[in-house]
């Protein structure tokens, strides 16, 4: 596995083995997030999702969601 310094945790470890997502998001969280940074996100999302009744179908929805793992992994564009 390809490891990497992860601009979340500050930690060296393994990089996701292909992009979570599609697009430029995906891509920047396969550059810069470690495997266990990206757990942590998964378990949130699901408390994000049942918090707010978010259905990650429909695509509203995954905008919003979308803008949490943004805030979560403080990504600023």
């Amino acid at each position: 596995m390809v490891q990497l310094t992860c601009s979340r945790c500050g930690n060296e470890g393994e990089q996701l083995p292909k992009a979570p997502v599609s697009g430029e998001l995906g891509q920047r969280v396969l550059d810069n997030i470690c495997q266990n940074c990206w757990t942590e996100w998964k378990d949130m999302s699901m408390r994000i999702v049942n918090h707010y009744d978010l259905h990650p179908v429909d695509p509203d929805d995954r905008k919003k969601i979308y803008v949490f793992m943004r805030e979560f992994f403080e990504f600023t564009d």
